[in-house]
C-alpha cells in the first residue's frame, strides 16, 4: 500500500513539474498571437492563467505595438468570438483569412483597447469581451467580412460580433451590407471611370465641331470642283 501511495505521489510531482515546464517553454507571443487558448496541452483556465502571468510589462508593450502595427496597415477589422472552437477549426478560420489577404489574431482585450486608442481608432467596448480573435483586413475589408460570414456557416461556434473601420464601429447586423461593398481597388477603378468618362465626352464635344467643319468644307470643295469641270466641258 505504501508503494502505491509513493508511486501516486511521484507521478503527481512529475505531472506538476511538466506542466510548469510547459508554461515556461511556450513563448508569450505564441500564447497571445498564434495559439488559441484551447491548446490540447492547456486543459484548464487556471493553467492558462498561470502561463499568462509570465507576460512581463515589456512583453505587454511589445504586444500593444504589434497590434498598433496591424491596425495602421489594415483597412478595417472584424471582431469575432471563438469560444468552443477546436484547434482544427481555429486553423481553418485562419486559413480563410489568409486567402483574402487578412490576418486572424487572438487578442488580449485590455491591450487591444490601448492599441486602438494609440492608432486613433474607435474602441468598441461592447464587442471586446470574452475570448476575442480579430480579422485584420490588410488588403480587402469587404472580402474579410464576407470570409468570416461564409466560414460561420460551416463553423457554428464562430461568432461574428462586429467590425471597426478607422472612423466607425459596426454591429453584427451591418456585416452583410459591408461584405457586399466593392473592395478598395474596385472603388478606385470606379472613381477613375467616373473621372475619365466626362473628360472623354468633353473631348468628343470639342472634336465634333471641327470634324463637322472639315466635312462641310470637303463637301463644298467637291461641289465646286464638279462645277468647274462642267464649265470647262
Amino acid at each position: 500500500m505504501k508503494r502505491h501511495y509513493l508511486f501516486v505521489w511521484v507521478w503527481m510531482v512529475f505531472v506538476y513539474s511538466m506542466r510548469g515546464l510547459f508554461c515556461w517553454a511556450i513563448p508569450p507571443s505564441a500564447l497571445q498571437l498564434d495559439i488559441p487558448p484551447k491548446h490540447p496541452f492547456m486543459h484548464t483556465l487556471k493553467e492558462r492563467r498561470k502561463c499568462a502571468l509570465a507576460i512581463t510589462k515589456a512583453r505587454k508593450d511589445e504586444l500593444v505595438q504589434q497590434y498598433v502595427d496591424l491596425l495602421e496597415n489594415s483597412q478595417g477589422l472584424v471582431i469575432t468570438e471563438y469560444r468552443g472552437l477546436t484547434v482544427s477549426q481555429f486553423d481553418n478560420v485562419r486559413k480563410k483569412m489568409r486567402d483574402v489577404g487578412s490576418k486572424y489574431v487572438v487578442t488580449k482585450n485590455t491591450l487591444f483597447k490601448i492599441a486602438l486608442e494609440k492608432a486613433g481608432m474607435p474602441i468598441p467596448e461592447d464587442l471586446l469581451n470574452g475570448p476575442v480573435a480579430v480579422g485584420f483586413a490588410l488588403e480587402n475589408f469587404p472580402g474579410t467580412v464576407k470570409a468570416i460570414l461564409d466560414t460561420r456557416k460551416d463553423i457554428e461556434l464562430l461568432v461574428s460580433k462586429g467590425a471597426v473601420t478607422p472612423k466607425s464601429v459596426y454591429q453584427e447586423d451591418a456585416l452583410k451590407e459591408l461584405s457586399e461593398l466593392p473592395s478598395l481597388d474596385e472603388s478606385r477603378a470606379m472613381l477613375a471611370a467616373m473621372v475619365v468618362q466626362p473628360a472623354s465626352q468633353l473631348l468628343s464635344l470639342l472634336v465634333a465641331p471641327q470634324r463637322d467643319l472639315v466635312n462641310v468644307l470637303a463637301a463644298y470643295v467637291d461641289k465646286n470642283g464638279e462645277g468647274d469641270d462642267a464649265d470647262a466641258a
